[in-house]
């Protein structure tokens, strides 16, 4: 087992979604397409989880539920990640040294994105 492996960055979908379509890709790999997303009031959250693991210094591995995906990455530069919300495209470049986990909501109909060295906490 390759014991270098770090986690760059563990993403979530959030607050506020309401029978919202979307799509999500990272570096140019759909990880998925065409979800209906709807947050749980309660927790602030859907049930959607995204890790992003650095494997070796040129490649990432990106998991989603059961689905695994390697992409060739370089180790010193931001993310590129697309979120489509209803059809809009939104793009973010991520630099995972201001933290690694990653939070995205919605606010009215524009998708917007939080980033912490912290851990999100979901009550």
């Amino acid at each position: 087992m390759n014991t270098k492996t770090e986690t760059l960055l563990e993403i979530d979908f959030q607050d506020f979604f309401k029978e919202d379509t979307v799509s999500f890709n990272i570096e140019g790999c759909n990880v998925f397409s065409n979800l209906v997303l709807t947050s749980d009031e309660i927790l602030g959250m859907t049930e959607i989880s995204v890790q992003v693991i650095k494997e070796t210094s040129r490649t990432i591995l990106i998991k989603y539920q059961e689905n695994e995906e390697r992409r060739s990455f370089k180790a010193d530069k931001s993310i590129q990640i697309s979120v489509i919300l209803n059809g809009k495209e939104n793009v973010f470049e991520i630099d995972p040294t201001k933290g690694k986990y990653i939070g995205f909501g919605k606010k009215i109909d524009e998708i917007y994105m939080l980033q912490s060295q912290q851990p999100f906490e979901y009550e």
